[in-house]
């Protein structure tokens, strides 16, 4: 059966200087959702530590903050871990630091006052995100155990020194195992959860 969000738990880190807001959005957060692990850090060195130290699914990070601002943790974090979900909270929202920020691989940024339903739809579609990252990650390691059985099949029964009977079962066996992880790969084309490069790399190892 495939997970749904309820099903899985996700890493949270809040970064904000101000302390009544950074434990505002942990208490709202852990009391909508309870399959949230959070953290907070008051600074971006400090959450540069803890994402060296962990693994965040999803980060919140203030854009103005003393020291090192939300942009500078988003490059930072990005470097660390690519995959992490980078969301900015900013009071000074412009068409140049919403291109700045995606141009660095944010996710969403959310603007100064806001409700914190609204953060919440945010988080509920950022989790989405991972989990989607999770099953084409998952399914991506199918294929490669997939391919690496075929390959030892074809080893174990000498295949190229195989009967024409033994070379033709095999044959069969991979032939169809390419056409089912080729309609696996369309599917998450589709879905959006692999690029055409990825696909391109994938036929050129296995295929």
């Amino acid at each position: 059966m495939e997970k749904t969000i309820k099903d899985e738990s996700y890493k949270v880190l809040v970064v904000d200087d101000d302390k009544s807001t950074r434990e505002a959005i942990e208490d709202f957060l852990q009391h909508q959702n309870q399959n949230l692990a959070i953290k907070t850090a008051s600074d971006g060195y400090t959450a540069l530590d803890l994402v060296k130290a962990e693994n965040f699914d999803i980060i919140i990070t203030d854009l103005k903050m003393p020291g090192m601002d939300g942009l500078e943790v988003l490059k930072s974090v990005k470097e660390i871990e690519p995959d992490a979900v980078v969301i900015l909270v900013t009071g000074y929202a412009t068409v140049e630091t919403a291109i700045e920020a995606m141009k660095h691989g944010a996710y969403d940024y959310i603007t100064k006052p806001f409700r914190l339903e609204e953060l919440l739809i945010v988080i509920k579609n950022a989790c989405e995100r991972v989990r989607l990252k999770r099953q084409n990650k998952a399914m991506l390691e199918e294929l490669r155990k997939s391919y690496e059985e075929i390959d030892r099949l074809k080893k174990s029964a000498g295949y190229h020194g195989a009967s024409n009977g033994q070379g033709a079962f095999i044959e069969k066996r991979r032939s169809g195992a390419v056409v089912l992880e080729l309609e696996r790969l369309a599917r998450l084309k589709e879905s959006g959860l692999i690029t055409d490069e990825e696909i391109n790399m994938l036929k050129k190892r296995f295929f």
